[in-house]
């Protein structure tokens, strides 16, 4: 018997501001600029933003990923970057996410 599949895309998950930013911000942490487009097209595809999203100059797929257009591409968005001291934030980690 076969096992039955069904697609699966991030972006129907993703579905509202905070979800969205708490995804980027998670992905972020990695550093991986393969990571971080991709999780800059999830979120426009949850936005239904996408074309936004390539108005900005963020690929589809790439293996670099400059900041500057990541800083574009998270404005596209609606977003904003936002950075926190990193000791202070694993000291007290409800407060990281506000």
């Amino acid at each position: 018997m076969k096992t039955k599949t069904f697609p699966y895309d991030s972006a129907d998950y993703v579905t509202t501001p905070e979800a969205q930013g708490a995804y980027l911000a998670d992905l972020m942490q990695d550093a991986d600029p393969r990571l971080l487009i991709d999780a800059l097209n999830t979120v426009a595809r949850a936005r239904k933003c996408v074309d936004a999203l390539r108005a900005s100059g963020v690929p589809v797929d790439a293996e670099q990923l400059d900041a500057a257009t990541l800083i574009r591409g998270v404005q596209a968005l609606g977003l904003r970057l936002t950075v926190t001291d990193a000791a202070a934030a694993e000291a007290a980690p409800e407060l990281a996410a506000e």
